[in-house]
């Protein structure tokens, strides 16, 4: 499966953010199911995610005991001792995944592109329940192969993908202890101006043969047309002109190389009236003229 008996991956600084929290992977252990294997009472200072995939074995946590069975998870907080031992006639795998969750300070907090509630409620349950065991029932130990599989073999993108793994397994985990509660926050609503960018997407995009102006643009997303044009600025570097050219230019372009029609039709079908003026406007924007593109593109 991996290179080696164990894989112990704490050679990778993989330290992250999720909104106000930092996860700081201190490391991450495959164990192969061996008849001796046997962990020795201990504790972290950190939490500990263990998935068994297969085999049976046995958990002690202080005075009690837990059969350890195929497809379950526990997971082992701070100053939490515990040690197990695998059964010799039917041997446990078991992944590992050690993180330290710290939160940040509220002056360092810049994470306005999370849900601080949703991270606070993830934080509430680890820091909670410092011992928890029972199902593994999202298959996170799938997880914790495609992570030891991308760190074995970096790709392209190795260091995102994990980073997105593990946070699922975070929330995964989080799910597999609280049963899948419902969230005790609501879900942001998109914000005003991301409401108005898909309108005037779709302003920009459809029907170009229509007459257009500012003032029609302005009174679809409910602003002025002074405000419109801060948008178009903001948004876009463009003002509405400019970006109205920007279209049809775009998808005449696309006519050129597409359609036999001929330059008037595809003046008119782009919202030209006036083939002239399409003509002098298309020069200006590509440096050549559409019958000059339309030869250019032609094989």
């Amino acid at each position: 499966m991996f290179s080696g008996n164990i894989t112990y991956k704490d050679n990778l600084d993989l330290k992250f953010q999720l909104g106000h929290l930092i996860i700081n992977v201190l490391y991450i252990t495959y164990q192969p199911p061996e008849p001796t294997w046997r962990v020795k009472n201990h504790t972290h200072s950190s939490h500990e995610f263990h998935f068994i995939p297969a085999g049976r074995g046995t958990l002690h946590v202080g005075h009690k005991t837990y059969d350890i069975t195929p497809g379950c998870f526990y997971l082992t907080g701070p100053d939490v001792f515990h040690q197990q031992e695998t059964n010799p006639a039917e041997p446990m795998s078991e992944y590992c995944i050690n993180l330290e969750l710290k939160q940040l300070k509220p002056k360092s907090r810049k994470s306005a592109y999370f849900i601080q509630s949703e991270v606070d409620q993830l934080i509430h349950i680890f820091t909670c329940r410092p011992f928890w065991f029972g199902d593994d029932a999202y298959h996170i130990a799938d997880l914790c192969k495609q992570i030891l599989l991308e760190l074995e073999h970096p790709r392209l993108g190795c260091y995102t993908v994990v980073q997105n793994l593990i946070s699922q397994m975070l929330v995964k985990a989080a799910r597999c202890i609280t049963g899948d509660t419902d969230p005790d926050y609501a879900l942001p609503g998109k914000i005003v101006n991301d409401r108005r960018r898909d309108i005037v997407d779709d302003f920009f995009r459809l029907e170009l043969a229509a007459p257009k102006s500012p003032v029609q643009l302005a009174a679809r997303i409910g602003v002025s047309v002074r405000q419109l044009n801060r948008i178009l600025m903001q948004y876009y570097s463009m003002t509405f002109t400019e970006k109205l050219r920007y279209h049809r230019v775009e998808n005449a372009k696309m006519l050129l190389k597409s359609k036999p029609w001929t330059v008037k039709k595809i003046a008119e079908e782009v919202g030209y009236a006036d083939a002239g003026y399409f003509h002098e406007s298309f020069r200006e924007v590509v440096g050549r003229t559409p019958n000059e593109y339309r030869r250019s593109t032609e094989h």
